[in-house]
């Protein structure tokens, strides 16, 4: 979001307060007074509008009775420090009506999964302008934002949604207001992926009294090189193995190797990806965890690696075989999901 735009949505936010331009003898008004009041601050504090925006909580308490600029917020009746209050008002109703039910940086993992590009390099204000929102503060004056968790700021959800939809932060100069996101690399994806499937080779099988209930189990988390993140279980895509049998689900003539417990090797895949953002949103709508014996096929390491690696064309072709054997079994433990939908799920260039 551009700062004109932000001045504009400012005056237009005043006016739908009931203030105005004008008095009515022509002489400039409060919106005026407002508007000159923010743009004010700005120079003071060597920042723009957008800068401003991410900073508003601090620059306010240093305007206000007791801060280090209580004389210059005093002035005209306090105009400044009520200038910058309306400004706040703005810029929360701003945030909070583009958050999605997911994460509100959403968007922009979309954006960049969309691009599809291997370096994709934006400056701040076209990040805020896909957002629909300014940068906080935390994520403009430091780099830990970007690049990681930081301590006593909430960093985490946006780096998990980068992510999920196939990007990290590989740069970011807060002087020139520019971040530089690169594609993962296959060893990101698959080193973790790696890890889970060994878990699941050589995990037992449930109990089949619990084995037809695992998608009304709570969510269980954990803390991973991304941050918060899904604690699968592998006794559940054990289990899913074992009753196809071991055959690739996506073609039964599909043979791989036998493993030291005398099985054919085979791998599980969560249909619905199991990240955090589809896991709490299955979740919160229908109370369902995802992480379930019905959501978790059975696939050869060709297959299963066509489906996070391979082109559109053949992604897809797995995906309709896969969702053919698996949706109705999804439904009737109350995950209803079409094709189409799960289709749109793997926009994000690597579903895991």
């Amino acid at each position: 979001m551009t700062n004109e735009i932000l001045k504009e949505k400012f005056e237009e936010f005043l006016d739908g307060q009931g203030m105005k331009h004008r008095t009515p003898s022509g002489q400039p008004s409060t919106i005026y007074a407002y508007r000159n009041s923010v743009q004010n601050v700005c120079k003071r504090e060597g920042t723009d509008w957008q800068g401003l925006a991410g900073q508003i909580s601090t620059i306010i308490q240093k305007y206000e009775t007791g801060g280090a600029e209580e004389a210059f917020g005093a002035k005209s009746k306090h105009t400044v420090v009520n200038a910058l209050k309306q400004f706040q008002k703005l810029v929360d109703e701003l945030s909070s009506t583009t958050e999605q039910s997911t994460s509100k940086y959403e968007l922009l993992g979309q954006y960049l999964a969309n691009k599809g590009q291997e370096k994709i390099t934006m400056i701040f204000e076209e990040i805020e302008s896909v957002l629909g929102f300014p940068l906080p503060y935390y994520l403009r004056s430091n780099t830990a934002g970007w690049y990681g968790k930081p301590e006593n700021s909430p960093t985490h959800k946006q780096k998990e949604i980068w992510y999920n939809y196939g990007y990290r932060v590989e740069s970011v100069d807060l002087t020139r207001k520019t971040a530089i996101f690169i594609m993962l690399d296959s060893k990101d994806l698959i080193d973790n992926d790696f890890d889970e499937q060994d878990e699941i080779q050589e995990a037992e099988l449930l109990e089949s009294k619990v084995k037809n209930d695992t998608a009304d189990r709570s969510l269980n988390y954990q803390e991973s090189k991304v941050g918060k993140s899904i604690r699968k279980d592998p006794r559940i895509s054990k289990t899913a193995l074992h009753e196809a049998q071991y055959k690739c689900e996506a073609d039964h003539s599909h043979e791989t190797f036998d493993t030291a417990r005398g099985v054919a090797y085979m791998e599980g895949h969560h249909l619905i990806p199991c990240t955090l953002t589809n896991a709490e949103f299955f979740k919160k709508k229908f109370d369902k965890n995802i992480d379930c014996v019905e959501n978790i096929v059975c696939i050869c390491p060709n297959c299963h690696r066509a489906i996070h690696f391979g082109n559109k064309e053949t992604r897809e072709d797995r995906l309709r075989k896969l969702y053919a054997i698996q949706g109705s079994k999804l439904a009737e433990v109350g995950i209803p999901i079409s094709e189409d939908e799960l289709l749109e799920l793997y926009i994000k260039r690597r579903a895991t």
